[in-house]
């Protein structure tokens, strides 16, 4: 058992304490993103039918990327929506193993974190505080997966 688990282990509250705070903050980011966010969740903005929502649902996977990264659009933008995706869900690759053990395998974080991501992708439509895309998704699980990877690489150095 490596130190970090040894050390986790005895502080399992910690790491749900952790848990918490993540999700909070992964809840901020994504879904009360704009400063309307809260008016749109109270319904006291008008927000556009479910109808009108769903057609704007990307469902190809790398049109958003492609989008991102061929237009003219400023650069900023791109890095904040494909490297904060990414970034966002790190700590869930590292949060899926170290709470629990028997979902210690790659597969594991991906479908965890594709369930998360999936859920917080209908949210937005559903409460029009977001838009659907496809991209968020592969980007999502694809920084899940990172994370999982850093943690065994923590793991086989002994750490």
């Amino acid at each position: 058992m490596s130190i970090l688990h040894r050390w986790l282990n005895q502080r399992r509250w910690l790491l749900w304490v952790a848990t918490l705070v993540y999700f909070a903050a992964l809840l901020r980011v994504i879904l009360f993103k704009y400063s309307h966010s809260f008016q749109v969740m109270l319904g006291s903005v008008d927000r556009p039918p479910l109808s009108e929502r769903i057609r704007f649902i990307n469902l190809v996977p790398f049109r958003s990327i492609a989008f991102y990264l061929t237009t003219d659009l400023n650069p900023w933008i791109a890095v904040e929506n494909l490297a904060g995706n990414l970034l966002a869900f790190v700590p869930l690759g590292f949060l899926v193993p170290l709470l629990f053990p028997r979902l210690n395998k790659g597969w594991h974080t991906a479908a965890v974190s594709f369930a998360v991501s999936l859920s917080l992708e209908m949210v937005q439509l559903l409460t029009a505080m977001g838009q659907f895309d496809i991209d968020d998704l592969l980007v999502n699980v694809l920084g899940a997966i990172v994370g999982w990877m850093l943690l065994r690489g923590l793991v086989r150095v002994g750490i």
